[in-house]
Protein backbone atom coordinates (compact mmCIF):
# COMPACT_ATOMS: atom_id res chain seq x y z
CA UNK A 1 0.00 0.00 0.00
CA UNK A 2 1.36 3.53 -0.91
CA UNK A 3 2.26 6.27 1.62
CA UNK A 4 0.05 9.01 1.55
CA UNK A 5 3.03 10.79 0.56
CA UNK A 6 3.38 9.11 -2.36
CA UNK A 7 -0.73 9.51 -3.13
CA UNK A 8 -1.10 13.17 -2.81
CA UNK A 9 2.35 13.56 -4.88
CA UNK A 10 0.49 11.46 -7.86
CA UNK A 11 -2.78 13.37 -7.38
CA UNK A 12 -0.57 16.82 -7.76
CA UNK A 13 0.61 15.46 -11.09
CA UNK A 14 -2.65 13.86 -11.82
CA UNK A 15 -4.52 17.37 -11.22
CA UNK A 16 -1.21 18.89 -13.65
CA UNK A 17 -0.44 21.34 -10.23
CA UNK A 18 3.25 22.69 -9.91
CA UNK A 19 4.98 20.81 -6.88
CA UNK A 20 8.91 20.10 -6.15
CA UNK A 21 10.33 17.39 -4.22
CA UNK A 22 13.69 17.38 -2.99
CA UNK A 23 16.63 16.13 -0.90
CA UNK A 24 19.61 17.87 0.74
CA UNK A 25 23.03 16.18 0.91
CA UNK A 26 22.68 16.60 4.58
CA UNK A 27 19.50 15.48 4.66
CA UNK A 28 18.02 11.43 5.05
CA UNK A 29 14.27 12.56 4.71
CA UNK A 30 12.37 13.36 1.41
CA UNK A 31 10.16 16.78 1.35
CA UNK A 32 7.46 17.93 -0.91
CA UNK A 33 6.32 21.41 -1.45
CA UNK A 34 2.46 21.47 -3.32
CA UNK A 35 0.96 24.53 -4.97
CA UNK A 36 -2.85 24.79 -5.12
CA UNK A 37 -3.54 26.69 -7.87
CA UNK A 38 -1.02 27.14 -11.29
CA UNK A 39 0.19 30.93 -10.30
CA UNK A 40 3.72 31.08 -11.65
CA UNK A 41 5.48 33.73 -9.22
CA UNK A 42 8.33 35.46 -10.53
CA UNK A 43 11.00 36.36 -7.43
CA UNK A 44 14.41 37.74 -8.85
CA UNK A 45 15.27 38.86 -5.54
CA UNK A 46 14.42 36.06 -3.50
CA UNK A 47 12.15 37.61 -0.73
CA UNK A 48 9.30 34.55 -1.17
CA UNK A 49 9.53 31.32 1.24
CA UNK A 50 9.90 28.15 -1.10
CA UNK A 51 12.00 26.36 -3.43
CA UNK A 52 13.12 29.06 -6.38
CA UNK A 53 14.59 27.64 -9.81
CA UNK A 54 16.32 29.98 -12.04
CA UNK A 55 17.82 29.55 -15.06
CA UNK A 56 21.32 30.21 -16.63
CA UNK A 57 20.75 32.96 -18.90
CA UNK A 58 19.21 35.79 -16.34
CA UNK A 59 18.85 36.21 -13.22
CA UNK A 60 15.36 38.35 -13.51
CA UNK A 61 13.85 35.08 -14.53
CA UNK A 62 13.91 33.35 -11.10
CA UNK A 63 10.63 31.55 -10.50
CA UNK A 64 9.52 29.83 -6.72
CA UNK A 65 7.17 27.39 -6.55
CA UNK A 66 5.72 28.03 -2.80
CA UNK A 67 4.72 25.91 -0.36
CA UNK A 68 1.05 25.60 -0.06
CA UNK A 69 1.24 22.65 1.52
CA UNK A 70 4.53 20.72 2.97
CA UNK A 71 4.75 17.17 2.70
CA UNK A 72 8.03 14.89 4.55
CA UNK A 73 9.04 11.31 4.61
CA UNK A 74 11.93 10.11 6.73
CA UNK A 75 10.97 6.59 5.23
CA UNK A 76 12.07 4.67 2.12
CA UNK A 77 9.19 4.55 0.05
CA UNK A 78 9.01 1.26 -2.42
CA UNK A 79 9.55 1.85 -6.21
CA UNK A 80 7.24 -0.95 -7.37
CA UNK A 81 6.41 0.78 -10.79
CA UNK A 82 7.93 -0.56 -14.02
CA UNK A 83 10.41 1.55 -16.30
CA UNK A 84 11.11 1.71 -19.69
CA UNK A 85 14.35 3.52 -20.48
CA UNK A 86 16.84 3.89 -24.51
CA UNK A 87 18.56 6.41 -25.22
CA UNK A 88 17.43 7.04 -28.75
CA UNK A 89 20.45 9.89 -29.51
CA UNK A 90 23.89 9.98 -28.21
CA UNK A 91 24.44 12.76 -29.87
CA UNK A 92 26.69 13.86 -33.17
CA UNK A 93 29.62 13.31 -32.06
CA UNK A 94 32.07 15.03 -34.73
CA UNK A 95 30.04 18.10 -33.87
CA UNK A 96 31.06 18.37 -30.34
CA UNK A 97 35.00 17.33 -31.05
CA UNK A 98 35.06 19.92 -33.38
CA UNK A 99 33.11 22.48 -30.90
CA UNK A 100 36.16 21.77 -28.71
CA UNK A 101 38.96 22.41 -31.03
CA UNK A 102 37.13 25.62 -32.04
CA UNK A 103 37.30 26.53 -28.47
CA UNK A 104 41.02 25.27 -27.47
CA UNK A 105 41.82 27.46 -30.57
CA UNK A 106 39.60 30.46 -29.42
CA UNK A 107 41.50 30.04 -25.41
CA UNK A 108 44.94 29.51 -26.83
CA UNK A 109 44.54 32.90 -29.06
CA UNK A 110 42.51 35.24 -27.07
CA UNK A 111 41.68 36.24 -23.52
CA UNK A 112 39.90 33.31 -23.26
CA UNK A 113 40.92 30.52 -20.13
CA UNK A 114 38.16 28.11 -20.30
CA UNK A 115 34.69 27.68 -21.52
CA UNK A 116 31.92 25.54 -20.68
CA UNK A 117 30.35 23.49 -23.51
CA UNK A 118 27.66 21.63 -23.38
CA UNK A 119 24.71 19.42 -25.21
CA UNK A 120 22.09 17.28 -24.85
CA UNK A 121 21.34 13.09 -24.75
CA UNK A 122 17.70 12.06 -25.73
CA UNK A 123 16.04 9.00 -24.19
CA UNK A 124 12.47 7.01 -24.17
CA UNK A 125 11.66 7.17 -21.13
CA UNK A 126 8.37 5.16 -19.52
CA UNK A 127 7.47 5.09 -15.90
CA UNK A 128 5.72 6.90 -13.04
CA UNK A 129 7.28 10.10 -12.31
CA UNK A 130 7.14 9.71 -8.65
CA UNK A 131 8.89 6.81 -8.65
CA UNK A 132 11.04 7.84 -11.18
CA UNK A 133 12.32 10.34 -8.42
CA UNK A 134 12.53 7.89 -5.94
CA UNK A 135 14.71 5.64 -7.52
CA UNK A 136 16.86 8.03 -8.35
CA UNK A 137 17.49 9.92 -4.91
CA UNK A 138 18.17 6.18 -3.69
CA UNK A 139 20.96 6.26 -6.22
CA UNK A 140 22.57 9.85 -5.18
CA UNK A 141 21.97 9.56 -1.37
CA UNK A 142 25.02 12.19 -1.21
CA UNK A 143 23.61 14.46 -4.17
CA UNK A 144 21.10 17.66 -4.09
CA UNK A 145 18.01 15.49 -5.76
CA UNK A 146 15.04 17.23 -6.90
CA UNK A 147 11.84 16.79 -9.18
CA UNK A 148 9.93 19.54 -10.14
CA UNK A 149 6.81 20.45 -11.52
CA UNK A 150 5.19 23.39 -12.73
CA UNK A 151 2.75 23.87 -16.08
CA UNK A 152 4.35 26.92 -17.66
CA UNK A 153 8.04 26.14 -16.65
CA UNK A 154 7.80 22.24 -17.47
CA UNK A 155 9.12 18.72 -15.71
CA UNK A 156 12.88 18.63 -15.02
CA UNK A 157 14.87 16.26 -12.50
CA UNK A 158 17.97 16.01 -11.62
CA UNK A 159 21.02 15.12 -8.86
CA UNK A 160 23.21 18.05 -8.47
CA UNK A 161 26.43 17.34 -6.70
CA UNK A 162 27.68 21.47 -6.75
CA UNK A 163 26.45 23.85 -4.65
CA UNK A 164 26.16 27.79 -5.65
CA UNK A 165 25.82 28.61 -1.64
CA UNK A 166 24.26 27.98 1.08
CA UNK A 167 22.87 29.83 4.09
CA UNK A 168 22.98 29.16 8.19
CA UNK A 169 21.77 32.00 10.13
CA UNK A 170 24.32 34.59 9.20
CA UNK A 171 27.06 31.64 7.92
CA UNK A 172 27.31 31.25 4.62
CA UNK A 173 29.01 28.29 2.65
CA UNK A 174 30.22 27.91 -1.45
CA UNK A 175 32.42 25.57 -3.23
CA UNK A 176 34.40 25.21 -6.25
CA UNK A 177 33.81 21.72 -8.04
CA UNK A 178 35.86 20.86 -11.25
CA UNK A 179 37.60 18.33 -13.04
CA UNK A 180 36.08 14.95 -13.25
CA UNK A 181 37.43 11.24 -13.79
CA UNK A 182 36.00 7.87 -13.50
CA UNK A 183 35.89 6.38 -9.76
CA UNK A 184 37.33 3.24 -10.65
CA UNK A 185 40.44 4.44 -11.93
CA UNK A 186 43.96 5.09 -9.93
CA UNK A 187 46.32 7.35 -10.10
CA UNK A 188 46.59 11.13 -10.11
CA UNK A 189 44.93 13.79 -11.07
CA UNK A 190 46.06 15.57 -14.16
CA UNK A 191 47.32 18.75 -14.99
CA UNK A 192 44.42 19.64 -17.22
CA UNK A 193 42.14 18.79 -14.44
CA UNK A 194 44.22 20.70 -11.63
CA UNK A 195 44.21 23.53 -12.80
CA UNK A 196 41.09 23.59 -14.37
CA UNK A 197 39.54 23.21 -10.63
CA UNK A 198 42.08 26.28 -9.18
CA UNK A 199 40.98 28.09 -11.87
CA UNK A 200 37.47 28.55 -10.23
CA UNK A 201 38.97 28.64 -7.18
CA UNK A 202 40.56 31.59 -7.90
CA UNK A 203 37.66 33.36 -9.61
CA UNK A 204 35.52 33.04 -6.33
CA UNK A 205 38.22 33.38 -4.44
CA UNK A 206 38.00 37.16 -6.16
CA UNK A 207 34.41 37.44 -6.29
CA UNK A 208 34.15 36.88 -2.27
CA UNK A 209 37.09 39.81 -1.75
CA UNK A 210 34.96 42.05 -3.99
CA UNK A 211 31.83 41.80 -1.76
CA UNK A 212 34.68 42.34 1.21
CA UNK A 213 33.52 38.77 2.74
CA UNK A 214 35.01 37.48 5.54
CA UNK A 215 36.06 33.91 4.63
CA UNK A 216 37.86 30.80 5.14
CA UNK A 217 38.85 28.70 2.41
CA UNK A 218 39.47 24.69 2.63
CA UNK A 219 42.39 22.41 1.27
CA UNK A 220 41.49 20.52 -1.94
CA UNK A 221 39.88 17.02 -1.61
CA UNK A 222 38.67 14.47 -4.31
CA UNK A 223 34.37 13.66 -3.88
CA UNK A 224 32.55 11.02 -5.71
CA UNK A 225 29.30 11.66 -7.02
CA UNK A 226 27.82 8.85 -8.42
CA UNK A 227 30.79 7.09 -10.44
CA UNK A 228 32.33 9.91 -10.82
CA UNK A 229 34.87 11.89 -8.83
CA UNK A 230 35.51 15.75 -8.58
CA UNK A 231 38.01 18.31 -7.15
CA UNK A 232 36.37 20.41 -4.32
CA UNK A 233 37.00 23.10 -1.76
CA UNK A 234 35.17 24.65 0.40
CA UNK A 235 34.41 28.47 1.39
CA UNK A 236 32.69 29.44 4.87
CA UNK A 237 32.32 32.68 5.93
CA UNK A 238 29.97 35.11 7.48
CA UNK A 239 27.03 37.12 5.44
CA UNK A 240 24.60 39.63 6.27
CA UNK A 241 21.03 38.67 5.38
CA UNK A 242 20.72 41.67 2.54
CA UNK A 243 23.62 40.20 0.89
CA UNK A 244 22.45 36.82 -0.48
CA UNK A 245 21.31 38.19 -3.84
CA UNK A 246 24.66 39.93 -3.95
CA UNK A 247 26.38 36.50 -3.38
CA UNK A 248 23.81 34.51 -5.93
CA UNK A 249 24.75 37.10 -8.52
CA UNK A 250 28.35 37.38 -8.10
CA UNK A 251 28.87 33.51 -8.34
CA UNK A 252 25.85 32.90 -10.81
CA UNK A 253 26.97 31.10 -13.50
CA UNK A 254 29.77 29.81 -11.79
CA UNK A 255 32.76 28.82 -13.46
CA UNK A 256 32.23 24.89 -13.78
CA UNK A 257 29.28 25.98 -15.88
CA UNK A 258 30.06 28.39 -17.79
CA UNK A 259 33.90 29.58 -18.25
CA UNK A 260 36.67 32.18 -17.33
CA UNK A 261 36.69 34.98 -17.30
CA UNK A 262 32.77 35.02 -16.95
CA UNK A 263 31.59 37.44 -19.60
CA UNK A 264 33.73 36.34 -22.51
CA UNK A 265 32.77 32.70 -21.40
CA UNK A 266 29.28 33.52 -21.90
CA UNK A 267 29.29 35.45 -24.74
CA UNK A 268 31.39 32.32 -26.41
CA UNK A 269 28.54 30.11 -25.33
CA UNK A 270 25.87 32.29 -26.39
CA UNK A 271 27.85 32.74 -30.02
CA UNK A 272 28.21 28.95 -30.36
CA UNK A 273 26.66 26.45 -28.88
CA UNK A 274 23.87 25.23 -30.58
CA UNK A 275 21.96 24.53 -26.77
CA UNK A 276 19.35 26.18 -25.01
CA UNK A 277 20.55 25.16 -21.54
CA UNK A 278 17.04 27.15 -20.44
CA UNK A 279 17.12 25.91 -16.49
CA UNK A 280 20.37 23.50 -16.86
CA UNK A 281 23.29 25.13 -15.00
CA UNK A 282 21.28 27.74 -13.69
CA UNK A 283 20.29 27.15 -9.72
CA UNK A 284 17.80 26.31 -7.40
CA UNK A 285 16.29 25.08 -4.09
CA UNK A 286 14.43 25.96 -1.25
CA UNK A 287 15.11 29.44 0.73
CA UNK A 288 14.45 30.68 3.83
CA UNK A 289 13.23 27.29 5.42
CA UNK A 290 13.43 25.86 9.42
CA UNK A 291 15.26 23.17 9.56
CA UNK A 292 14.85 20.43 12.51
CA UNK A 293 16.29 22.70 14.81
CA UNK A 294 14.56 25.81 14.31
CA UNK A 295 17.55 27.28 12.24
CA UNK A 296 16.54 29.69 8.68
CA UNK A 297 18.55 27.89 5.91
CA UNK A 298 18.81 28.66 2.29
CA UNK A 299 20.66 26.06 0.11
CA UNK A 300 20.94 26.47 -3.95
CA UNK A 301 22.62 23.74 -5.58
CA UNK A 302 23.69 24.20 -9.37
CA UNK A 303 21.01 22.72 -11.81
CA UNK A 304 23.21 19.88 -13.56
CA UNK A 305 23.21 16.22 -13.55
CA UNK A 306 20.02 17.17 -14.76
CA UNK A 307 17.39 15.98 -17.25
CA UNK A 308 14.25 17.49 -18.34
CA UNK A 309 11.54 15.55 -19.43
CA UNK A 310 8.56 16.70 -22.45
CA UNK A 311 6.11 13.81 -22.59
CA UNK A 312 8.17 10.71 -22.96
CA UNK A 313 11.32 12.34 -23.77
CA UNK A 314 13.81 12.76 -21.55
CA UNK A 315 16.76 15.49 -22.76
CA UNK A 316 19.88 14.91 -20.28
CA UNK A 317 22.40 17.66 -20.01
CA UNK A 318 26.10 17.38 -19.84
CA UNK A 319 29.07 19.84 -20.34
CA UNK A 320 32.55 19.82 -20.14
CA UNK A 321 35.05 22.51 -19.03
CA UNK A 322 37.66 23.00 -21.99
CA UNK A 323 41.14 24.97 -21.42
CA UNK A 324 43.60 25.05 -23.79
CA UNK A 325 45.19 21.60 -22.49
CA UNK A 326 41.56 20.34 -23.22
CA UNK A 327 41.91 16.74 -25.33
CA UNK A 328 38.76 17.00 -27.76
CA UNK A 329 38.53 13.03 -27.98
CA UNK A 330 38.67 12.88 -23.72
CA UNK A 331 36.17 15.75 -23.71
CA UNK A 332 33.07 13.78 -25.53
CA UNK A 333 34.04 10.58 -22.87
CA UNK A 334 33.68 13.27 -20.63
CA UNK A 335 30.04 14.12 -21.10
CA UNK A 336 28.78 10.66 -22.09
CA UNK A 337 30.28 9.78 -18.45
CA UNK A 338 28.25 12.64 -17.36
CA UNK A 339 25.27 11.26 -19.06
CA UNK A 340 25.80 7.52 -17.80
CA UNK A 341 25.46 9.58 -14.33
CA UNK A 342 21.78 10.03 -14.88
CA UNK A 343 20.94 6.81 -17.15
CA UNK A 344 22.16 4.47 -14.73
CA UNK A 345 19.00 4.72 -11.95
CA UNK A 346 17.31 2.76 -14.88
CA UNK A 347 20.08 -0.03 -14.36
Amino acid sequence: MKSEFYSKLNKQWGDELPFVIFSLPTQTDITAFLQVDKRLTTDPKLQKKGFVFGGFNSLNKVFTIEPDCVLNTNKPLEVSGSMEFSITDHGDKSAHINAVKSAVNKIKNSSLEKVVLARAVKARIQSNLIDLYLKLNAKYPTAFTYCLYHPKIGLWLGASPELLVSTSEKKFKTVSLAGTRWANLNGEWGTKELEEQQLVTRYIQGKLKDLDLDFNCSAVQTIQAGELLHLKQEFIGELKATQLNDLIAALHPTPAVCGLPADIAHSYITANEELDRSFYAGFMGPIQQLDANGTTYSYLGVNIRCMQLIEQTAYLYVGGGITADSDPELEWEETVKKSMTLSSIFD
